[in-house]
């Protein structure tokens, strides 16, 4: 194991804790799967334990993306909304457009017989 990954590995302990991995950078927490994934570990109870790590760390990176996920839906529902209000203003401007020309047509109609 080189320094390099030994100084990820005691930050990635560091991190777990004092539950900082939780407010880990996305950055952080690729590099420390990539930590997880490319150090051998010979013992069995070690090696659980990076996979419990590794699991964590996939979670924490999934609630992340649903967090995004949710506020680009709210934000995209918001705008479609509005867009629907306008369409449907505009459909009764016409529609009382439309009614108004044909009560004009017909009393045209009419009044010149």
């Amino acid at each position: 194991m080189n320094r390099e990954h030994i100084n990820y590995h005691d930050e990635l302990n560091s991190a777990f804790a004092s539950g900082a991995i939780f407010d880990a950078s996305q950055d952080d927490l690729k590099r420390y799967l990539q930590c997880l994934g490319t150090v051998g570990i010979m013992s069995a109870e070690v090696r659980t334990k990076a996979v419990v790590r590794a699991l964590t760390i996939n979670h924490i990176q999934m609630a992340a993306t649903i967090n995004k996920l949710e506020y680009t839906i709210t934000k995209l529902n918001r705008e479609n909304s509005r867009v629907s209000c306008r369409v449907l203003i505009l459909t009764l401007v016409c529609a009382v457009g439309t009614a108004i020309r044909g009560v004009i047509a017909y009393m045209t109609f009419f009044s010149s017989q």
